[in-house]
């Protein structure tokens, strides 16, 4: 018999006899030690340490920004502890998508860069403006495809 009280587990005999504990949205709370007990006599048991990666997302700097205008702005949005570097970064100017590339800014991705700290990879993901305008003024979202969103507010000043 199994005994599961979280419906996110689940354990699935495999055809070689061997068991499989999968586990469904995985959260934070999930690490842990997980033990398999087979009720054979001598009892057998295996243990086994699950560590959740929670990755993290932040735009570098101060979380409110004042530029002259004219000034070029450059927005770096940095993942920390994914398991993978993003597809991709979206970035956002209130609810506005901000296209890859365009005449008033564009966007870059350097994934794989070496964390400092230990962390394994992290990736930079940056909004350049150019010539920074009154109508620039507002929230900077960053959005990358693996991982949570963070946001910046910009104001222009003359």
């Amino acid at each position: 018999a199994v005994f599961i009280a979280d419906q996110r587990f689940l354990a699935i005999k495999q055809p070689d006899k061997c068991w499989t504990l999968q586990i469904k949205y995985v959260q934070a709370r999930d690490a842990g030690s997980y033990e398999c007990q087979v009720s054979t006599e001598p009892k057998v048991s295996a243990r086994v340490q699950l560590q959740v990666v929670v990755p993290r997302t932040e735009i570098l700097g101060e979380p409110d920004r004042y530029v002259k205008a004219g000034s070029n702005v450059v927005l770096r949005c940095i993942v920390r502890g994914a398991l993978e570097p993003p597809t991709f970064i979206m970035w956002y100017h209130g609810a506005e998508q901000l296209a890859a590339d365009s005449r008033r800014h564009r966007t870059q991705l350097d994934p794989n860069l070496p964390e400092a700290s230990g962390e394994g990879q992290s990736t930079i993901g940056s909004l350049i403006i150019e010539s920074a305008k009154k109508r620039d003024t507002g929230n900077y979202t960053c959005n990358p495809s693996n991982s949570p969103s963070a946001t910046v507010t910009l104001n222009i000043i003359n």
